[in-house]
């Protein structure tokens, strides 16, 4: 490929990519009609896509042309695929065990966005899910965060239902034959209060919840 930047005194600069000539006065041409974003496109996603092309042109040597560019940066984003095994599933039971990502790392050992972006794929595919939200006492009973969770969880649009799953100590047995160190040892399990005031959250948001 080839790409020469030269310095004319009587046309200008020029930009030679792959042989071919744009005169600093049509690549502000073209600035310019870019500029004009179409209606019902985002501006931001719309100059950043613009960006990819341009990018694209460059690397590739292939020039294209200012209308070209338009049409390609509002293009609708490409079809969301899944794995060929998530395609064949019918339900997917879903946890999100806090919405703050500090909290979530700290519980977990592992950021909250990768679950997040999952719901969002399966939502793109109209996969449904069913959300479990494990209500461990002093942990994950915070009402302000369970709320943020539910507005997520709404936004989908293939949340079937919500199970709001009281913490209990049964799987402790578990930790003790292993050996392993149990952090919730003196938890109690959430008071039926609690647990109401909770499912009452994402009621609230419209969701099916028990």
């Amino acid at each position: 490929m080839q790409m020469v930047a030269a310095l004319d005194g009587h046309h200008g600069s020029k930009l030679t990519i792959g042989g071919s000539h744009m005169s600093t006065d049509e690549r502000d041409d073209d600035r310019d009609s870019l500029a004009e974003v179409p209606p019902g496109v985002d501006r931001r996603t719309f100059m950043m896509r613009s960006a990819v092309v341009s990018a694209a042109v460059i690397i590739t040597g292939r020039p294209v042309s200012a209308a070209e560019q338009k049409k390609r940066a509002a293009a609708p984003p490409p079809k969301v695929t899944l794995s060929p095994e998530l395609e064949t599933l019918d339900v997917v039971l879903l946890d999100i065990k806090t919405w703050d990502a500090g909290r979530h790392k700290k519980l977990t050992g592992m950021d909250p966005e990768p679950t997040r972006a999952f719901a969002r794929r399966l939502a793109a595919r109209r996969r449904t899910i069913w959300l479990r939200n494990v209500l461990v006492p002093g942990v994950t009973d915070d009402l302000a965060d369970i709320a943020k969770i539910a507005e997520f969880a709404a936004s989908l649009g293939n949340v079937e239902r919500v199970d709001v799953l009281p913490f209990h100590q049964m799987g402790r047995f578990k930790y003790e034959r292993l050996g392993i160190p149990y952090a919730l040892k003196d938890t109690e399990p959430p008071s039926q209060e609690l647990v109401d005031r909770a499912i009452a959250v994402y009621r609230g948001k419209g969701l099916t919840a028990y």
